[in-house]
């Protein structure tokens, strides 16, 4: 970053609601374990499908960010419970990782990772998704016609109604 741009940039507030750090939220300065927490929220979601602060609105979810409040659902694995609850603690500096990183590295949830491989990994190789074969896209085709065939003749049906509203129940009509 910018030098000029340094110090605002760390004392802003970005990101997602769902992965955005107690920090970021009480307005203090940043480091890199703001990305720690990320990545906690990350695993947890990836392994429940939800984040772990998850609530009706963006507020709700950043009061729950504040007070750290979230549940391991039932059958959470419990090494990736101690790595997720690890990364998300209230103080940056007690986050797994926060003064080195190879505690986060050696952690028993990445235990089948060879980060020194990691660089020197290649990618597997793309192989693009299926083509629908002729006799797909004709079935699909079908499909579509029957459904815009049942909505043509249901608006044929369809008799349209005329509604003509009786002024003596109109409100603050004196019947009398």
């Amino acid at each position: 970053p910018r030098a000029d741009l340094a110090g605002k940039r760390k004392c802003s507030l970005t990101g997602t609601a769902d992965y955005v750090s107690p920090e970021m939220l009480n307005g203090c300065p940043q480091t890199y374990a703001a990305d720690l927490w990320a990545l906690g929220c990350c695993v947890f979601q990836m392994l429940t499908g939800s984040p772990p602060f998850r609530a009706a609105s963006e507020y709700l979810t950043f009061e729950r960010v504040v007070a750290g409040s979230f549940e391991f659902p039932d059958g959470f694995p419990p090494v990736a419970a101690d790595l997720v609850g690890r990364l998300l603690k209230l103080d940056p500096s007690e986050r797994l990782g926060a003064s080195d990183l190879g505690d986060l590295k050696e952690h028993p949830f990445f235990e089948e990772v060879a980060w020194d491989d990691l660089f020197n990994t290649e990618a597997p190789e793309f192989i693009p998704p299926a083509q629908p074969t002729q006799e797909e896209l004709d079935s699909d085709w079908e499909l579509q016609s029957m459904n815009e065939m049942v909505q043509n003749k249901l608006r044929a049906e369809c008799t349209p109604v005329s509604y003509t509203p009786n002024p003596q129940w109109a409100p603050g009509h004196n019947a009398s």
